[in-house]
């Protein structure tokens, strides 16, 4: 906080993050669970927290997003779940750069936002992890969802198998 945004008034300190947000005059807002005074919302943190243990429980896996949410996102994801959990929140955390579409930033506005559902109606998901493990083992580098990157990750992905199967007859 305090890099993009104002930092509220109601922090000690502009590290700070809330885990309840007070809200603003025709938000959405609710009682405090916590016995708050002000009515107000689960902070950003928090709503992510909880969706991912309800989703994926205590400890998943893998967590990723873009590398401008290391801080203050993930670090404080990180600390409220552990808190919590008393358990690690993530076993790998996988950050990229900004997400293009034919090298433009990916934008609901411009038409060029696609979800991992959009692209595994053409792709099978093994091409998708192919793409993202191969983009993100080299760098934090952005990525552009290029359908000819996707079409390559396919390509790679059919030989590997293609090898395997070869050579699970051979043995």
């Amino acid at each position: 906080a305090g890099a993009r945004v104002e930092v509220a008034p109601y922090k000690r300190d502009g590290l700070d993050f809330v885990l309840w947000k007070p809200s603003k005059a025709g938000e959405p807002a609710w009682p405090s669970p916590a016995g708050i005074a002000v009515e107000g919302r689960p902070g950003w943190h928090i709503e992510c927290s909880v969706m991912s243990t309800c989703c994926l429980g205590e400890t998943f896996d893998i967590h990723g997003g873009g590398m401008d949410l290391i801080f203050p996102h993930h670090e404080n994801e990180i600390a409220q779940s552990e808190t919590c959990n008393d358990v690690p929140f993530a076993n790998y955390w996988l950050h990229n750069g900004m997400i293009t579409v034919d090298n433009e930033k990916m934008s609901k506005s411009r038409g060029t936002f696609f979800t991992a559902k959009d692209y595994l109606k053409k792709y099978d998901a093994e091409h998708l992890r192919y793409y993202y493990a191969n983009v993100l083992s080299k760098k934090l580098a952005d990525i552009d969802l290029n359908l000819n990157e996707f079409k390559r990750g396919k390509y790679y992905v059919d030989i590997l198998c293609k090898r395997n199967v070869d050579k699970k007859l051979m043995d």
